[in-house]
C-alpha cells in the first residue's frame, strides 16, 4: 500500500509540474512556437487518465500500481521533452538574437562602409578637382611665362644652368630653344664682365630689384644693353632665379642722342649769341675802315687801314663759324648738284690734301639735287677734308663719295622734323689714325680740338654740324683707332617746285638815287649805313624801331622806294612783320633785310629769301651799296 501511495504521489507531483512548465514555455516562447507540444503533452496526460478505471477493476496490487507508474513515466517524459523544448528554443532564440545582433553589426558595418565609400569618393573627386585646377593653373602660368612679351629666363642657382626660357628671350637673343638651354648665363656676357655677373647671381635676391644694367651678346655676337630684374624662387624643388632681361639699347641710344642734341643746341646758342654782338662791332670797324680807304691817305695809314680791314675780315670769319656752330648761318639756298660741286672743287681739294694723300671720288650717278647754300656746302666739304688730311700725316687715301637715301618711316637719327623723304648723302672717308671714344664724345663741340694750342680754333666740325642741321639734315660718323674715320652728311633733296622755279640772279643795275627807309636799332651801324648811302646820293629816312618807322611812314610813304631793315627789332614787331605791314599800303615797296643771323634763327621759314634781297652782317660799304642797287633795279 505504501508503494502504491508513493507512485501515486510521484505521478500526481509530476502531473502538476507539467502544466506549470508548459505555461512557462508558453510565456517564454509563445503559443505559436510551443503550443503544438503542449497540446500533445496534455493529450498524453488525458490518455493516461483514461486508464484510471483500471485501478478499480484491478485484481491485485500490481495492476493498481501500473497506471500511476505509467502516469509518472509519461509525466517525466513530458517534462524531459519540455526541457528539451526549452533548451532547443532557448538556443534557437539565442541563435536568433546572435544572428540579429550579427545582422545589426553587419548592417552597421555596411552602413559605415557605405558612408566611408561616399567620403572616399568625395575625397577622390576633390583630389581630382584639385589636380585639374593645379594643371590648369600650371598651364596658365606656363602660357604667361612662355608668351610674356618681356624676355625672361630661369637659372638654377646651384649649377648655373638655364631651367627655362620664354619665346621673347629667344627672339631677343636670336637663339633656338635647344641652343639657349645649352648655354650658361656667363656665355651671354663679354669676358670682362662675366665674373661680376656670376657674383651678382650668387647673392640672394628675395625681392624684385630692377636697375641692374649689363651688356649681353646676341647669337650674332652683337652687344645689347640689358636691364636685369630678378627674384629668387623654387623651381622643381631647386633654388632658382627668375630673370627679366629687357633690351634697352634703343632707349639708351635715344636718350644719349637727345642729350647730345640738347648739349649741342645749348653750346650753339651760346656761340651764336657771342657772335651776334661781335658782328655788330666788326661791321662798324670794317665799315669805317673801308670808308677811310676811299679817302686820300699816306701809304703808311693806308697799310694800317688795310691791316684793320684784314683783321676785321678774319674776325668776321670766326664769327661766321660761331654762327654756324649755333645753326645761324645766313642761308642763300639754291638747287645744287653735289656731284658737280665736288668735281668743280677737285683741283682745290687736291691742293689742300697734298701729294702724300690719294684723293679719289665715288659719285652716285642718280644723286638727287639738294636745296642748299653752295658756300656752306663747300665750307662743310673743306672742313671735313682738312680733318681727314690732318688724320693722315704720313699719307693715305681720302675718298669722297655720294649716295641717295630714301626714308619711308621715321628715322631715330633725325632729331627734328623734316619734310623731305629723300636725301643726298655726302661721305668723306680717310684711312688715318681714327678717333678714341673720348674724342668722339666731344667731336662737334665748339672750341674742342686735338691740334696743338694756337693751331686750331675747334670750330670746324662744330660749324659743319650747325650748317648741316640748319639745312634740315644730320651728320653721322664712324671711327676706329688705327682704321680711319668716315663722316656722312645727309642733306634733304630739293623739292620739285624749287627745281622748276630756279631762276638766274639778275645782273647788277647802274646806281639810282631813291629814298630809303633805314630801320636799324644799333646807333653805330645805323650811322655807318646812313653815311654810306648819303655819300652815294641816296635820300635816307632813318628809324631805330618799328613804331618809329611806322610813324615816319605816314608822311614819307609816297617817297620811300626801299625799306632797309634788320630782322631783329626791339618790341613785338619784327623786321619782316614791319615790311609786310608797309607793303599793305604800298605793294611795290622793295625790301632789303639785314641781320647777324639767318632768318631761320628768327623763326622765319627758309623761303623768306626767295625773290628778296638779304645782306648779312658784318658787311662792308661796297656790299651794302651793291645789294641796294640790285634790289632797286629789279622790275624797272
Amino acid at each position: 500500500m505504501i508503494r502504491l501511495g508513493f507512485f501515486s504521489f510521484i505521478s500526481s507531483a509530476l502531473q502538476l509540474v507539467v502544466p506549470t512548465y508548459g505555461l512557462r514555455l508558453v510565456r517564454r516562447f509563445g503559443t505559436n512556437n510551443v503550443g503544438w507540444f503542449l497540446v500533445l503533452a496534455f493529450a498524453s496526460l488525458a490518455f493516461v487518465h483514461l486508464l484510471e478505471p483500471l485501478k478499480a477493476v484491478g485484481a491485485g496490487p500490481t495492476l493498481g500500481v501500473a497506471p500511476d507508474l505509467l502516469c509518472a513515466i509519461a509525466s517525466g517524459l513530458l517534462l524531459v521533452g519540455m526541457g528539451h523544448i526549452d533548451t532547443l528554443f532557448s538556443e534557437r532564440r539565442q541563435s536568433k538574437e546572435e544572428e540579429e545582433k550579427l545582422q545589426g553589426t553587419w548592417a552597421l558595418r555596411v552602413k559605415e562602409q557605405s558612408s566611408s565609400k561616399e567620403e572616399l569618393l568625395q575625397d577622390i573627386l576633390r583630389y581630382e578637382t584639385r589636380v585639374k585646377a593645379l594643371q590648369e593653373s600650371e598651364a596658365q602660368y606656363r602660357f604667361l611665362f612662355m608668351e610674356n612679351p618681356q624676355p625672361m629666363w630661369i637659372v638654377d642657382l646651384r649649377s648655373f644652368q638655364f631651367l627655362a626660357v620664354n619665346r621673347a628671350a629667344l627672339r631677343q637673343y636670336g637663339f633656338a630653344l635647344q641652343e639657349f638651354m645649352a648655354l650658361k648665363p656667363g656665355d651671354l656676357l663679354p669676358a670682362e664682365s662675366a665674373a661680376a655677373f656670376l657674383q651678382n647671381i650668387a647673392r640672394p635676391c628675395s625681392g624684385s630689384k630692377p636697375g641692374s644694367l649689363w651688356r649681353h651678346y646676341k647669337k650674332d655676337r652683337t652687344l645689347i644693353d640689358v636691364e636685369i630684374t630678378a627674384v629668387d624662387l623654387k623651381y622643381r624643388e631647386s633654388p632658382a632665379r627668375l630673370v627679366l632681361a629687357n633690351d634697352i639699347s634703343q632707349r639708351r641710344r635715344h636718350e644719349l642722342e637727345l642729350l647730345e642734341t640738347q648739349k649741342m643746341e645749348t653750346i650753339g646758342q651760346l656761340a651764336g649769341g657771342a657772335a651776334l654782338h661781335f658782328n655788330n662791332l666788326l661791321t662798324v670797324i670794317d665799315g669805317y675802315a673801308n670808308l677811310m680807304l676811299h679817302k686820300p691817305q699816306d701809304p703808311q695809314t693806308t697799310e694800317q687801314l688795310k691791316q684793320i680791314c684784314a683783321a676785321a675780315n678774319r674776325a668776321a670769319g670766326l664769327t661766321r663759324q660761331l654762327l654756324g656752330a649755333g645753326g645761324r648761318h645766313l642761308l642763300h639756298k639754291e638747287v645744287l648738284d653735289l656731284n658737280e660741286l665736288i668735281r668743280n672743287r677737285g683741283q682745290m681739294l687736291r691742293r689742300l690734301v697734298g701729294e702724300s694723300i690719294t684723293l679719289q671720288n665715288a659719285l652716285y650717278s642718280n644723286l638727287p639735287p639738294v636745296l642748299a647754300d653752295p658756300h656752306l656746302v663747300e665750307h662743310v666739304i673743306v672742313n671735313l677734308v682738312l680733318n681727314a688730311r690732318d688724320a693722315m700725316p704720313g699719307g693715305g687715301t681720302l675718298t669722297i663719295s655720294t649716295a641717295g637715301l630714301r626714308i619711308v618711316e621715321a628715322d631715330a637719327r633725325i632729331q627734328h622734323k623734316v619734310e623731305a623723304s629723300e636725301f643726298a648723302c655726302l661721305s668723306i672717308q680717310d684711312t688715318g689714325c681714327g678717333m678714341t671714344a673720348q674724342i668722339q664724345a666731344h667731336v662737334f663741340e665748339p672750341f674742342f680740338t686735338t691740334r696743338d694750342f694756337g693751331k686750331g680754333t675747334g670750330l670746324g666740325l662744330a660749324s659743319v654740324y650747325g650748317a648741316v642741321k640748319q639745312h634740315g639734315g644730320w651728320v653721322e660718323f664712324t671711327s676706329e683707332v688705327g682704321a680711319g674715320t668716315e663722316f656722312r652728311v645727309f642733306i634733304p633733296s630739293a623739292p620739285a617746285s624749287a627745281i622748276a622755279a630756279q631762276k638766274q640772279s639778275p645782273p647788277a643795275a647802274p646806281p639810282v638815287r631813291e629814298t630809303i627807309l633805314l630801320v636799324e636799332p644799333n646807333d653805330r651801324l645805323r650811322g655807318l649805313a646812313r653815311f654810306v648811302l648819303d655819300r652815294y646820293g641816296y635820300r635816307v629816312v632813318e628809324a631805330d624801331s618799328a613804331p618809329t618807322a611806322l610813324l615816319l611812314w605816314e608822311g614819307e610813304s609816297v617817297n620811300v622806294d626801299l625799306l632797309l631793315t634788320d630782322l631783329r627789332l626791339p618790341g613785338d614787331l619784327s623786321g619782316r612783320a614791319l615790311a609786310e605791314r608797309l607793303r599793305t599800303t604800298k605793294a611795290g615797296l622793295k625790301v632789303v633785310y639785314t641781320s647777324d643771323c639767318g632768318p631761320e634763327a628768327e623763326g622765319q621759314v627758309p623761303v623768306l629769301l626767295e625773290g628778296l634781297q638779304f645782306i648779312p652782317k658784318p658787311y662792308n660799304p661796297d656790299k651794302l651799296l651793291q645789294t641796294v642797287q640790285v634790289c632797286l633795279a629789279k622790275n624797272k
